[in-house]
């Protein structure tokens, strides 16, 4: 899977155009890539999610970590990437503290890429 993320570009380009000596010039200026995936927990669509860098298998921890869904990377039992269709589907485990906690958040829809 690494493999296939390393497929999505960190670095992009935009056409622009400055202004030169009374003329505009054509320039090509580099933006940072970003992404938008749908997190899936537990078969249920939980957030939206942009990613922009090199390990998104980290920021889906931490965003679940940081939303207090999980206290561990042992809560997660599986963590699916399809970039084809950009969902990322996880599977947690099914301990007292995670099922309350999806409960109370339950339809939670987050981020910046919506």
């Amino acid at each position: 899977m690494q493999e296939r993320l390393d497929e999505l570009e960190d670095i992009g380009f935009v056409d622009a155009y400055e202004w030169h000596d009374g003329r505009l010039e054509r320039i090509r200026l580099p933006i940072i890539q970003e992404y938008a995936f749908v997190l899936k927990v537990n078969g249920f669509a939980f957030a939206s999610m942009a990613y922009s860098g090199k390990d998104l298998r980290a920021l889906v921890h931490g965003f679940l970590a940081s939303e207090r869904v999980i206290r561990r990377s042992s809560d997660i039992v599986s963590l699916d990437i399809d970039l084809d269709s950009r969902n990322i589907d996880v599977t947690l485990s099914d301990n007292e503290y995670v099922r309350k906690r999806l409960k109370q958040v339950r339809g939670m829809l987050s981020g910046c890429a919506q």
